[in-house]
């Protein structure tokens, strides 16, 4: 063989040493990020739960994929945007299922997208994307018991008929099965794989089903999100009120873009007198003040209607912490009472009881089984016996405790936790 013969060969050996170094300098440097995929918009409160300044601090990239637009479509303009609402280069904006698809390409193996969406026909093309472009991505169970009862509690038959005939058009059967469908068939026939990473909260998951978790899902036990800021508060002492001082959780409920998006109209004039109403009536009969601690999508609006009681926002833990005791419908921030083992009145009024197409004080009333109550009617009140209805029952505490906010796993940061699954890729 001749010289002359051995350059074309050497050449080609060289510029394929040189094609291997440029791709593992790519690799090299490829920084790591995390992609949280949200839907409801991204807000100051969602900045500080999800520790966005811990990964930015961890020298890791962050994005805020927002694709309310795209989900939303139809009630997008119908939609109360949060007074907090966060705006910069790393909140992206999304409203077509292109622009998914055409950041999904161009992400590097470093990348772990944070999946806050629920897996049905609104969001099936999402799923589809990830699967597609073989994405690691983590899925969460640390949901409210309210939607643990919404997807998976076992009704009656005399309760689904009931819940059929009240629901019944076109529109929602349609979903009612698609969705269904999608809860029990294989996702890999429709193309989608299973997630890589599933953070598990209370002990309530082992009786589940979560069609996206198969053997290849990483199963990791933390805690529910709320957990997190106890954590972050157990050394923090207040300063206590002088006077005692009972807390309401506000849900902002005739406000709240869920029933926004389901058409369902209540009337917001009356729900809210009907609270001002009871709260004048426990402050007289039993002397204690009532602190609201308001909704953090939507602070403002209740200080619109009631005038006699101080709204607070941003200080539900604190006010929590220190209250006599709590009173609410089922909001998932009761976990810092039972965190703080507060005593806890549910109750509901006649605009809940009576609202169309949303049987809300079903919720209510499943919430305060867990603890052996009964929520009360607070425009019906009667003779209301509240040392009675505050009995804590520590038993059922410990039991939603377990459940629902933790039931095994380190006592660290749900951040630092997940910081080591992007260091792992």
């Amino acid at each position: 063989m001749g010289r002359n013969s051995l350059y074309p060969q050497l050449e080609k050996t060289l510029l394929f040493i040189n094609n291997i170094e440029k791709i593992y300098g790519k690799i090299l440097k490829a920084k790591r990020k995390i992609i949280f995929l949200v839907k409801n918009f991204f807000t100051k409160r969602d900045y500080d739960r999800f520790s966005i300044k811990f990964y930015q601090e961890n020298d890791i990239d962050v994005e805020i994929w927002d694709i309310t637009s795209l989900l939303e479509k139809k009630d997008y303009e119908k939609l109360i945007k949060p007074y907090d609402q966060i705006k910069t280069d790393y909140v992206k904006q999304i409203d077509n299922i292109q622009e998914i698809e055409d950041r999904l390409k161009d992400l590097n193996h470093k990348v772990l997208v944070s999946v806050h969406l629920v897996y049905n026909l609104q969001s099936f093309k999402v799923f589809r994307l990830l699967s597609k472009y073989k994405t690691n991505f983590i899925l969460y169970e640390t949901s409210s018991p309210g939607f643990l009862f919404y997807r998976y509690e076992d009704k009656n038959f005399f309760y689904k008929l009931t819940y059929l005939r009240k629901y019944l058009n076109f529109n929602f059967l349609y979903n009612y099965f698609i969705n269904f469908i999608l809860r029990n068939v294989n996702p890999r026939i429709f193309g989608i794989n299973c997630a890589t990473y599933l953070i598990v909260g209370g002990a309530i998951y082992l009786k589940k089903k979560n069609n996206l978790v198969d053997k290849t899902t990483k199963i990791i036990w933390t805690h529910q999100k709320n957990y997190d800021l106890f954590l972050k508060n157990k050394n923090n002492n207040y300063e206590k009120a002088g006077k005692k001082y009972i807390a309401f959780i506000d849900q902002a409920v005739p406000f709240h873009n869920e029933l926004i998006s389901m058409n369902i109209k209540m009337n917001a004039e009356e729900y809210y007198s009907s609270l001002e109403n009871f709260f004048v009536l426990i402050k007289e009969k039993y002397n204690m003040e009532v602190k609201i601690c308001a909704h953090p999508r939507d602070p403002d609006k209740i200080s619109k209607y009631i005038k006699k009681f101080v709204v607070e926002k941003d200080k539900t833990i604190e006010n929590i912490k220190n209250c006599s005791f709590v009173i609410c419908h089922d909001s998932i921030a009761i976990n810092f009472a039972v965190m703080y083992e507060k005593p806890i009145l549910f109750i509901y009024n006649n605009v809940l009881e009576n609202v169309k197409n949303f049987d809300h004080l079903n919720f209510i009333k499943r919430y305060a089984k867990l603890f052996k109550k009964k929520p009360i009617n607070i425009d019906k009140i009667g003779n209301l016996d509240i040392n009675r209805e505050l009995k804590i029952d520590k038993k059922c505490y410990d039991e939603y405790f377990k459940n629902y906010i933790k039931f095994k796993g380190e006592n660290k940061f749900q951040c630092e936790t997940i910081k080591d699954l992007v260091y792992s890729l």
